[in-house]
């Protein structure tokens, strides 16, 4: 037996205790097996005792029984919900916190690698759609160099240093690659990639150019927290432009110029492989579009963006939990999400249990060397 009164603490989701033959309801709360003392819910404590498993495989969901109820300042009673079923799961900062992921070079190569085959696929699925662009990529000291066009935010290379660490002569044949079609170079670099790769990149004429954070989270299979007015699914095959039109109008808000440009973007991340396009709506109203792309079992968020005039009313929550609940279904363990230091989307990241696994920086090449 664990008591709920060892620390409730404040902050903790929780919810009405059901009545009885009710059934099922969803509680935030940690499974001892990661930290019995932190454990609690505000204006109510619980004696619980664990019965079963709710799925072998997923330790984070985990059915029990109550035993007793009582409130602060009241003398503990047995409950009349005795043998009445919850359903409990922790909440999400705890869940990260106890299932012991750490941030080191393994964590790094996997989310760069998804990151890398992402930005591949984009850059071959407009080269099926504009065979004109040039697209392509290629691999070099096990870094992908991707050109999508000269100001795509794709052309540049991932994992440089991560896999293997670079020569000059490996740099030199990646400038060139570049070069020979009128693009920067620019690098992606996690600072896992290790000193030895930021030396070299001094030596060559690169100087930094941009902060991003990469954070990460655990896959769970969740209850989605959102009105029932609200719901997000994946598209059905003939709903792609509706979901591009969603996605532009979204995120060309305030700024119409980029409407073409976010368009010919949305066209083509529809039509990349691996990835999955979502719909939120509102009563059935199609009010939001997101993406989420697979690779080896992490599950990448890509950009969703809400119609101005639909916004506030939960729908990134419902994209968001849809779109963990796929990654689950699908094998994904982990999910990740790249954004700005200290913007807003890092913000709203972190509130749905996201956490920075590191900080990594972009560097362009300012000279051009003659080796």
């Amino acid at each position: 037996m664990i008591s709920g009164a060892q620390s409730a603490r404040k902050g903790w989701i929780g919810g009405k205790l059901p009545q009885k033959g009710e059934g099922n309801r969803q509680f935030y709360l940690p499974v001892p097996n990661w930290d019995s003392s932190r454990f609690g819910l505000i204006g109510a404590m619980f004696h619980v005792e664990q019965s079963s498993w709710k799925q072998a495989n997923n330790p984070h969901c985990s059915t029990w029984n109550i035993t007793h109820y009582f409130q602060p300042g009241i003398r503990p009673r047995t409950s009349e919900l005795n043998q009445t079923h919850l359903l409990l799961r922790p909440h999400p900062l705890d869940t990260i916190a106890n299932t012991m992921i750490s941030a080191d070079l393994t964590l790094s190569k996997r989310l760069e690698l998804a990151e890398a085959t992402s930005c591949v696929r984009f850059a071959d699925a407009r080269a099926r759609l504009f065979p004109e662009s040039g697209a392509c990529s290629t691999q070099c000291a096990g870094a992908f160099a991707v050109f999508d066009g000269i100001s795509s935010p794709c052309t540049q290379t991932f994992c440089l240093g991560l896999l293997a660490l670079p020569t000059p002569a490996d740099l030199e044949s990646i400038e060139h690659f570049f070069t020979e079609r009128q693009a920067p170079t620019l690098h992606e670099i996690s600072p896992f990639a290790g000193i030895a790769t930021l030396d070299l990149l001094c030596q060559r004429h690169y100087r930094p150019e941009e902060l991003s954070s990469v954070l990460y989270r655990p896959v769970e299979l969740s209850t989605p927290a959102v009105s029932s007015h609200v719901s997000a699914r994946v598209i059905r095959s003939d709903e792609t432009d509706l979901w591009n039109d969603l996605s532009v109008r979204g995120w060309a808000y305030g700024h119409p110029e980029l409407s073409d440009f976010l368009k010919e973007a949305g066209a083509i991340s529809a039509a990349r492989e691996q990835c999955v396009c979502f719909l939120a709506e509102v009563d059935g109203i199609p009010a939001a579009a997101g993406a989420l792309y697979l690779h080896q079992g992490v599950a990448l968020f890509a950009g969703a963006a809400t119609v101005p005039e639909m916004r506030r009313r939960g729908l990134q929550t419902a994209l968001l939990d849809a779109r963990l609940r796929y990654a689950f279904e699908n094998g994904c363990d982990l999910a990740m999400i790249v954004a700005l230091p200290g913007s807003d989307s890092q913000r709203n990241a972190e509130r749905q249990g996201f956490r920075i696994a590191y900080t990594r920086t972009k560097w362009r090449l300012t000279k051009q060397n003659t080796y």
